[in-house]
């Protein structure tokens, strides 16, 4: 069964809600329980893992997502040769990562986080395959209800684990034992509902040519994992675990936002690959909606971390975690350029533009690391902060910059809801810090909501046909 593009990122968008909340919870359980230096080493190893799923994968589950869409003929064949070839990258990149985690000569205790880490990189990797499928069919509920389940799954593991006072090599098999099972649900998925038949096919042709595109994919995605984890590394190298351990609360924190331009992207990528060769307006009226979309999102976001960081840390976090509160605040306005960079790379992957993708985010990657290595040593985890900030807006400047070469993005058009979303949310901030002084955080924010788009709807940022959670519709674009 195929689903229309607003249906597909109401389920995804829906079930990323549910499970970042779940997520939210838990690592503020371990938090809390386990205090900052503890933290750290959960995080850095759960971060150190992250970096390698890009190698696991080698851009493979984007091409099969984008040749499926194009061929739906040929997907059981191409399904069947691409999830031998990343069996076999799964078992090379955890190799990687034992190897890795030794010359970096971290902590025994730091290593045998990463070593179980690396165990669910591996079966998240074999999933991916299947999601890439089922995003090729334009039916994201399996995937939306997985998302939402292995991390319940999680919870339920890790509080358990958290509770009992054991070692805690539990808390990230909390992980491992939900996306084995994931996993295994996935095969049998794609038989009852799709017919599949497993069998080892190893078609040259196919792994030629999918290894071929993918190149240009691999390389952006390692870059862009690298681009957003080398501070972490840098910090764990360079300051002390305590420190690390406030970094991870704000980062944690921005990361879980992560799912809103994600599940858009996930939702429009086939779309806009399948159309950009035969009716480009399609793609360029898309575009438009999904950038209009994440600026009215992320700039209130952004304004709201600002003003509430102090009690958010306080209240949910503990004051160990005081020292995180500028970085929350700085790392807060780079959710406006995350959401933006989302869907600039998603559009010049969609076009066969990947390599300029690749460039981009490099040269991004290389300023972060410029920057952070001249700013940790000085200012510590705030100058991390910036760097993060000031690369994101370089990334995203310089991905529009080009998108503008390809298709008409009517830029007066997204000045002006920029502008309109920006006064909203400093008229926001100023109602939630008087609310949140004579009564507290929790009641401010939804009177801060109410304020902003109230104030956006009066500036119209918005009509009455611009419903929020159907921002991105297209009629003509449902899915057929």
């Amino acid at each position: 069964m195929a689903y229309s593009i607003t249906q597909n990122t109401t389920l995804l968008t829906g079930a990323s809600i549910l499970q970042k909340i779940v997520s939210f919870v838990y690592f503020t359980l371990i938090a809390r329980l386990l205090g900052a230096e503890n933290t750290s080493q959960y995080f850095l190893a759960l971060s150190f893992a992250l970096i390698f799923t890009v190698v696991a994968d080698f851009g493979l589950t984007t091409v099969l997502t984008r040749e499926v869409s194009k061929y739906p003929k040929k997907a059981k064949k191409y399904l069947n040769s691409i999830f031998w070839v990343k069996l076999l990258l799964g078992l090379v990149t955890y190799f990687l990562i034992v190897i890795t985690a030794n010359i970096l000569n971290y902590p025994e205790l730091t290593k045998q986080l990463i070593y179980i880490a690396g165990i669910t990189v591996f079966f998240d990797n074999l999933t991916l395959t299947a999601y890439a499928f089922f995003r090729a069919h334009k039916n994201l509920f399996y995937e939306s209800a997985s998302i939402f389940l292995s991390q319940l799954t999680t919870l339920a593991i890790g509080t358990v684990v958290l509770l009992m006072g054991w070692p805690m090599i539990g808390l990230i098999i909390a992980f491992t034992i939900p996306s084995f099972i994931n996993f295994l649900i996935c095969l049998i998925y794609l038989k009852k509902k799709y017919n599949f038949t497993y069998s080892f096919t190893w078609n040259k042709q196919i792994v030629k040519l999918f290894l071929g595109i993918s190149i240009p994919f691999a390389l952006a995605g390692i870059i862009s994992r690298l681009y957003s984890y080398t501070d972490t590394l840098i910090m764990s190298k360079i300051l002390s675990s305590m420190e690390l351990g406030w970094w991870s609360v704000p980062y944690k924190l921005i990361f879980a936002f992560k799912f809103i331009p994600a599940a858009l992207t996930i939702s429009i990528f086939p779309v806009i690959s399948h159309s950009y060769l035969k009716n480009k307006e399609i793609v360029e009226r898309l575009f438009r909606k999904a950038w209009s979309y994440l600026i009215i999102i992320s700039i209130p976001m952004a304004f709201g971390l600002y003003t509430l960081a102090k009690p958010l840390i306080l209240k949910i976090y503990t004051a160990e975690y005081l020292p995180a509160v500028p970085v929350l605040q700085i790392l807060g306005f780079a959710i406006v350029f995350i959401f933006l960079g989302y869907i600039n790379g998603t559009l010049l992957n969609a076009i066969d533009k990947q390599k300029l993708q690749t460039k981009i985010i490099g040269s991004a990657w290389i300023l972060s690391i410029i920057l952070n290595l001249i700013l940790i040593p000085k200012f510590g985890i705030i100058g991390a902060a910036w760097a993060s900030l000031c690369s994101n807006i370089f990334f995203t400047i310089v991905g529009y910059y080009f998108i503008n070469k390809f298709i008409n993005l009517r830029n007066v058009e997204n000045i002006k809801i920029f502008i309109k979303s920006l006064l909203s949310a400093i008229v926001m901030s100023f109602i939630i810090y008087y609310t949140e002084f004579k009564f507290n955080f929790i009641i401010a924010i939804p009177v801060g909501i109410i304020t902003y788009f109230l104030i956006l709807y009066l500036l119209k940022g918005y009509t009455k046909e611009m419903v929020l959670n159907n921002l991105i519709k297209l009629r003509i674009l449902k899915a057929k």
